[in-house]
């Protein structure tokens, strides 16, 4: 079998398209019922599930010919153009990514009182994405998790189109659930991730992410404690159900509680001082003429970190610094760090504003 197949076949049997299915029979057991999507997913999907549990009127694809009286699996096939005139009540599709389509339904289907739904969730898809483009393989605990997307589909830590590196080093400060340290280890010039998460929950999701990809894992080494401008124990908080917005700053708590409904979790926390840390990582591989690079989302300890990094020197020794800066009511400005980064011989290559955060790529002039 091919590694396509592969891959969709491991998407049919997947947990949550399972219970998708059964959730949709016993929901729509007395509803006429189209699909939408004759490709080799659905070619896996018919023969893994009982669509005999289903009234089916048909199944629909862009690529049916109008009139052309075919059948599939004994279902009478319709084109796109036929769907209006269709005594249906619900469309299913039948796809791996079923935005565009259900985008694409939509005017055909804006003047019925047709429902569309979908047997493969956003976090499926997104996992299947991965593993398809990448070869790696992911796990996401819960729904609510939006950086696989974003690293992996957005690509928010793509370097090559904006600068060409030697062989390098990432020191992901802010691993979080290590997303990140593997899209950079999967990189054949990343020699290796050095990365730092405090958080007990995220750490020990990364470390059960590394586990899944063998061929990377040793690549990447993980550490349970953060940066900041002093070794110190103290508390971190975060949302019991969004663990990517962890801080040690009592001001971004209470801001994020003033707009947000999540209950905020409280932990206890190793921090230690980032010249130590960075400069141990700088001496254990001065034998080779490594580039590094320095990927910060740390949730506003880049207020200590960067301008301890660069009154230390140790800033100007990295080609390229990319990651968030977070606008944290009360305190000063995001924007007041990029001096650090001028002064330090960076240039911008992109400064993206968004919602409470400036995304930002600096590199060695």
């Amino acid at each position: 079998m091919q590694n396509q197949e592969i891959i969709l076949k491991e998407l049919v049997n997947n947990q949550s398209v399972k219970e998708n299915f059964d959730a949709f029979v016993r929901k729509y057991k007395d509803k006429k019922v189209l699909l939408y999507g004759a490709g080799k997913f659905f070619d896996i999907l018919y023969k893994e599930y009982d669509f005999s549990k289903l009234n089916i009127v048909g199944i629909a694809d862009k690529n049916f010919k109008k009139g052309a009286e075919k059948s599939l699996y004994n279902l009478k096939c319709y084109s796109l153009s036929e769907l209006f005139s269709l005594d249906v009540d619900v469309v299913l599709t039948t796809v791996v990514d079923s935005n565009p389509i259900s985008n694409y339904l939509k005017p055909f289907l804006d003047d019925c009182d047709i429902k569309i739904e979908r047997l493969v969730d956003k976090i499926s898809f997104n996992l299947h994405y991965v593993k398809q483009n990448y070869q790696i393989n992911l796990i996401c605990p819960d729904s609510a998790y939006e950086v696989i997307p974003e690293i992996f589909m957005y690509r928010c830590y793509e370097l090559e189109k904006y600068i060409k590196l030697k062989e390098y080093i990432v020191i992901d400060a802010g691993m979080n659930r290590g997303y990140a340290s593997l899209y950079f280890a999967k990189d054949q010039h990343c020699k290796h991730v050095y990365g730092f998460e405090p958080c007990k929950k995220p750490y020990k999701i990364a470390l059960e992410q590394f586990d899944l990809n063998a061929a990377l894992k040793n690549k990447i080494t993980p550490l349970d404690y953060g940066l900041s401008d002093k070794d110190e124990e103290t508390n971190i908080f975060y949302y019991s159900d969004c663990d990517y917005d962890s801080t040690i700053l009592e001001a971004f708590k209470k801001d994020r509680e003033i707009n947000e409904v999540h209950t905020v979790i409280e932990e206890k926390v190793q921090l230690k001082n980032s010249n130590n840390e960075i400069n141990k990582i700088f001496s254990k591989n001065e034998s080779h003429d490594y580039d590094y690079v320095l990927k910060i989302d740390v949730e506003g300890a880049e207020f200590k970190i960067i301008p301890q990094l660069h009154n230390s020197g140790l800033l100007s020794k990295f080609k390229v610094i990319i990651g968030e800066l977070h606008k944290i009511k009360g305190m000063e400005k995001a924007e007041n760090l990029f001096p650090y980064l001028f002064n330090s011989g960076f240039i911008p290559i992109f400064i993206e504003n968004r919602p409470g955060t400036i995304m930002f790529l600096f590199i060695k002039k």
